[in-house]
């Protein structure tokens, strides 16, 4: 009786203090109050809508863990219904917990067989487990229960664009257009799918866009392309805007940048986080071959004989390597320049924003040339790489290479065991095929 008094009364100096924190905007100081007040082998004693509200608040402050534990005690009691199995599988699938995510939805479409959100969710796993055929099959259902409704074409026409389906991904984007007339993500990615399909097509109004000045640096107009740069640098993204000057001649990026910005061997930061021999190294390797997500040549990815998972840095909790790995990593990241990284490539989030996924190639595995335009700054953890004898026998496989102006190679990185490569994400990138039978993983990450 004393113990259920003393949960009231801390209930209801929470419930006070919860009100405040939450009028205040100080929705993080509430959820570490909710943690140290209430332990979880007291939450099925609290009030379920207290709960629910707790889940939601930690799904909008990224608190991915807390939310899952919270929500996953109320889903004990109440496996069916959307309003609490979606948020639930969106924490789930936020920590990489993709087959319990299944589970989740799935229970919850025994019910609800034809909620278009439920589907949606569903389809978007089964895409990240590799089940493309089952996802097209789920996002085809949406539209044909409700073939007017804009979010399902535009989900189904982003999943098949991502297939490289381009010519199916279009008419979807047109259908949404009908639906929804110039809605600016359709238009968006519409435009995008054009261009790529019809790359010498300049378009009127558009001179200062990234496509006219990707075209005269290929006839080589380096007068025209340098002024169309100069002249639209505050219309464009900064990453796309420096990956585009880094394509100039030297002498032509001085008139707009600096030189050295392009330089790999200036821009590249490699640091050691973990010593080789750390069992730490082990426990990540172990994590990431045993990760649901990790999937052979994901679709819309670089990777080429080889697996990539979903993301895996986002959020805390997953396991204490990984957890070790986000610390190592922030304490690197916090230390760089951050007002001269923000003046290159724009704002960091705040507070800031870490994700990452694994990457495990196989023998002739590669990383075809990118960049990471939705990133801030870019890198590579490396966990397990071929031993010295087998990198000695074939020279640089698996070498991470980076390319200067003109898309010059000019640094070649070979990487070791525990040892991080930080980079700006404007920087052409691409790793040179693994030609031994060892296999190599790592984690590449983005800050934004």
């Amino acid at each position: 009786m004393a113990a259920n008094t003393s949960l009231h009364k801390t209930l209801e100096e929470f419930t006070q203090e919860g009100k405040s924190l939450l009028s205040q905007g100080r929705s993080k100081e509430l959820l570490k109050n909710f943690e140290y007040k209430f332990k979880p082998h007291s939450w099925p004693k609290l009030p379920p809508q207290l709960m629910f509200s707790i889940g939601e608040i930690a799904i909008q402050n990224n608190s991915w863990q807390l939310a899952a534990n919270v929500l996953r005690q109320l889903h004990k009691n109440d496996s069916k219904t959307p309003a609490l199995s979606l948020p639930f599988s969106e924490a789930l699938i936020q920590l990489g917990m993709l087959k319990e995510a299944e589970a989740v939805l799935q229970s919850s479409l025994n019910s609800y067989p034809h909620d278009p959100s439920l589907i949606t969710n569903l389809a978007n796993i089964k895409s990240e487990l590799g089940d493309y055929r089952q996802a097209e099959l789920l996002y085809r259902k949406v539209i044909a229960s409700r073939p007017r409704e804009f979010l399902g074409n535009y989900n189904l026409a982003g999943f098949l664009a991502m297939l490289g389906r381009e010519e199916e991904a279009l008419q979807y984007y047109k259908i949404c257009l009908q639906i929804v007339p110039h809605a600016p993500e359709a238009l968006q990615r519409l435009e995008q799918l054009e261009r790529r399909k019809n790359p010498q097509e300049k378009r009127e109004g558009e001179s200062n866009n990234l496509q006219d000045i990707y075209q005269s640096i290929e006839n080589l107009e380096w007068e025209r392309a340098t002024s169309k740069l100069n002249n639209c640098k505050s219309d464009l993204d900064l990453v796309r805007w420096h990956s585009a000057v880094l394509e100039l001649p030297v002498s032509y990026q001085n008139k707009i940048s600096d030189q050295h910005l392009y330089n790999p061997k200036i821009q590249v930061k490699c640091r050691d986080l973990f010593d080789a021999n750390n069992p730490l190294l082990n426990e990540l390797a172990n994590y990431i071959r045993q990760d649901p997500s990790l999937i052979w040549n994901r679709a819309g990815k670089p990777t080429r004989l080889g697996s990539q998972s979903h993301e895996i840095l986002a959020s805390r909790g997953r396991s204490t390597a990984i957890d070790e790995l986000i610390d190592r990593l922030t304490v690197i990241i916090q230390s760089f320049d951050k007002q001269y990284l923000e003046s290159l490539t724009g704002a960091w989030a705040k507070p800031l924003k870490l994700s990452g996924w694994a990457v495990v190639l196989a023998k002739g595995g590669y990383q075809k040339r990118h960049i990471h335009p939705e990133a801030r700054l870019s890198g590579v953890f490396y966990v397990k790489i071929p031993n010295v004898q087998e990198q000695a026998t074939h020279g640089n496989c698996g070498d991470l290479c980076f390319f200067g102006a003109q898309n010059q190679k000019a640094l070649i990185v070979t990487p070791k065991d525990g040892m991080a490569v930080f980079f700006p994400s404007y920087l052409p990138h691409c790793t040179i095929p693994l030609n031994g039978d060892s296999e190599r993983i790592c984690i590449a990450f983005n800050v934004e």
